[in-house]
């Protein structure tokens, strides 16, 4: 199938409706759409809950977006605006303050703003399409398919011409155990570097998390019998970590920072991005280009992964909430398992249900599946098309209004057609 042509948007023009409109609920609205690539289901549902104005992030059921300075300040207004204060949800009803508004409003908001300003037939779907192609521009596909939860098929399917320098990049290899050998090359040939020691226990000391690493200070340490001692738990240390560890601290002056891990010129604690990054670079130094997580554990995300794809096989399909409700996992390793096993084609994210893939036609198929459907039969109902798309039919309401905002279908009372 021919890879679809999306419109690019005239940037002064959005910009220029922007200034028009500050303060309004339509500003809020192009800002979630077009700088930050929000569909109208996400719009509708954003609750102030979601929002870290001073992380300047936006926590969805999927995926966790950043925000860009304007739309921090965009919000912080319409949160201090005092109709707007005791509100649940970002975008309410007019009418009554209280829950959100009709979909079909965010919709119409959007249409009537481009209309005003000289720009038919510009729909939310453009915009975030348009955010989509702007952050392919400037960013890698992984770190795009993370911040708009677009999969990697759609990725490759519709926006490869937008790639960074035009390159269509390969998914990640799968695990091989030659990384894990090297792995520990690294470990030893960093020794008694931050990253080195930040390395060993991570790759020693089960489920330790780098901030906890951190944070260690050497009263946590028993340097005579070989504990490390955390909030919550204790933990054996082995006799060769052990002795780097008491290396380090006979190399410290008396008063030094009681922090085990410090920076070598300045000698104070790291910030978690800092030593990220340290613990990255030596690994990529090395040839090694997978995250440190996914070396350590691949052998339990095969297991997790089996888990969650017998949940979604045994339901037919899931919501996000529903899986993450039954399934016992932790919610941000579960939306990065799910998110994983739709990188690598095993399930299908329509909206926010979890199908596994061959059930049911791909997102990005949906349109070239109901016009050729359409052009031999004339038309169709909702069910009958929910059925052939193999999803169920709230979910073709959803998928078939959409189709009609976007001006690809037209529908008659019950009945869907093509266009005159």
């Amino acid at each position: 199938m021919a890879k679809k042509e999306y419109k690019q948007l005239d940037s002064a023009a959005i910009q220029s409706i922007l200034q028009e409109n500050q303060g309004k609920t339509v500003e809020i609205v192009l800002r979630l759409a077009w700088n930050l690539g929000f569909t109208r289901d996400e719009i509708h549902q954003l609750k102030w809950s979601d929002i870290s104005l001073e992380d300047k992030v936006i926590t969805l059921p999927d995926r966790e977006v950043p925000m860009d300075d304007e739309t921090v300040l965009c919000l912080v207004n319409r949160r201090q605006n005092p109709k707007i204060i005791h509100t649940e949800y970002v975008i309410v009803a007019e009418y009554r303050k209280k829950g959100p508004t009709r979909k079909e409003s965010i919709s119409r908001i959007v249409r009537t703003a481009m209309n005003d300003a000289g720009l038919p037939k510009i729909t939310l779907v453009d915009l975030r399409q348009d955010y989509v192609i702007r952050m392919l521009e400037t960013h890698d596909w992984p770190y795009v398919a993370r911040v708009t939860g677009t999969p990697l098929s759609t990725l490759y399917a519709n926006y490869s011409k937008y790639f960074t320098n035009n390159e269509v990049k390969k998914a990640k290899e799968p695990f091989c155990g030659d990384y894990k050998a090297k792995l520990w090359e690294i470990i030893e040939a960093e020794g008694l570097s931050a990253q080195g020691l930040a390395l060993r226990m991570v790759a020693e000391l089960e489920e330790i998390q780098v901030l906890e690493i951190i944070e260690l200070t050497w009263d946590q340490v028993d340097l005579e019998n070989g504990w490390i001692t955390l909030s919550n738990r204790k933990m054996k240390v082995s006799s060769e970590l052990l002795a780097m560890l008491r290396t380090v601290k006979e190399g410290r002056p008396p008063d030094a920072d009681c922090h085990v891990l410090l920076t070598e010129k300045a000698q104070k604690p790291f910030n978690e991005q800092v030593i990220s990054r340290k613990i990255r670079n030596a690994l990529i130094r090395k040839g090694v280009d997978i995250p440190l997580r996914d070396l350590l554990a691949s052998d339990k995300y095969k297991a997790d992964d089996e888990v969650i794809l017998e949940y979604i096989k045994k339901k037919g399909h899931t919501s996000w909430a529903g899986a993450k409700k039954e399934l016992p996992f932790k919610r941000r390793y579960f939306y990065s398992r799910v998110l994983e096993l739709i990188e690598r084609g095993e399930v299908v994210r329509i909206g926010q249900e979890l199908y596994i893939a061959g059930t049911v036609v791909p997102p990005e198929e949906h349109y070239e599946v109901v016009r050729a459907h359409l052009e031999m039969m004339g038309g169709g109902y909702r069910n009958e098309l929910a059925d052939l798309l193999g999803v169920s039919h709230y979910q073709a309401s959803w998928i078939l209004q959409n189709m009609v905002e976007e001006g690809k279908l037209k529908q008659i009372g019950r009945m869907y057609s093509l266009p005159d």
